[in-house]
């Protein structure tokens, strides 16, 4: 059986690439990614088409409207103290009949693949990484996109019409998680960055990424040690990579 290609592949990347314009409503790469980004659209068979480094943010969202009528008061791809978070909660106009919310959100990178193998040599180190609910779409037109991401969301709502329904011992806790979520996921994106050095072809000296931007040093495995560890001590993980390779040879 063939394997499945995108025949359009490089004229796409190179329309993709050359588009200045960033969709996103930041209107830029997050900076903790932008190595790891440049990196993969350097390879000759992948390149990017969205990402984000992960953040935190608090939001209202109109209970009618819904996300037409969403107020951002906090974006942040750093951790953030109480005092801010109480502060924008405290100090905000919020419209009536609108909820607020204290949401963690993780790395998510899509990638787009020449083929079904290249697709799937990054899904099992996504997978390894701990992105673990990572996966490939296939369209139509044999058009490969890889999904890098992982199970880490954290959302609650935290009050409604302007006013807290939650304390503020809960709050803390909230952003204490939250924190914590966001150091991991930059751990693991560190993580993920090396192994894709390895895989991909460099088509020059790769530079570290340094995507923790709270200064916390995290040492990397040696590419020997990686080499001889399970992937996952997941047995569950384990089996998810088979049932990957049974689906697509």
């Amino acid at each position: 059986m063939a394997t499945p290609t995108f025949n359009n592949f490089d004229s796409e990347k190179k329309r993709v690439l050359e588009d200045k314009e960033d969709a996103s409503r930041k209107g830029s790469i997050d900076a903790p990614v932008i190595e790891l980004v440049k990196y993969i659209n350097k390879q000759e068979d992948y390149y990017t088409t969205s990402s984000c480094s992960g953040r935190i943010i608090v939001f209202s969202e109109n209970t009618q409207t819904g996300k037409e009528g969403t107020l951002w008061l906090l974006t942040s791809h750093e951790t953030v103290s109480i005092d801010n978070v109480l502060s924008i909660l405290k100090d905000r106009d919020i419209p009536i009949s609108c909820y607020t919310y204290y949401k963690f959100e993780p790395f998510v990178l899509h990638v787009s693949c020449r083929t079904l193998e290249h697709a799937q040599a990054i899904l099992r180190i996504a997978v390894s990484s701990g992105f673990k609910n990572s996966g490939i779409s296939v369209s139509k037109k044999n058009k490969m996109i890889l999904s890098v991401r992982s199970t880490q969301t954290l959302q609650s709502p935290v009050a409604f019409d302007g006013k807290l329904i939650v304390t503020e011992q809960y709050l803390c806790h909230l952003v204490k998680i939250s924190n914590e979520k966001l150091e991991d996921n930059f751990q693991r994106i560190e993580r993920f960055y090396k192994l894709v050095r390895e895989v991909c072809i460099p088509t020059e000296p790769p530079p570290p990424i340094k995507p923790n931007c709270l200064n916390n040093s995290h040492s990397l495995l040696k590419v020997q040690e990686k080499k001889k560890e399970r992937v996952d001590d997941d047995t569950s993980n384990h089996d998810y990579l088979e049932s990957i390779d049974q689906l697509f040879h």
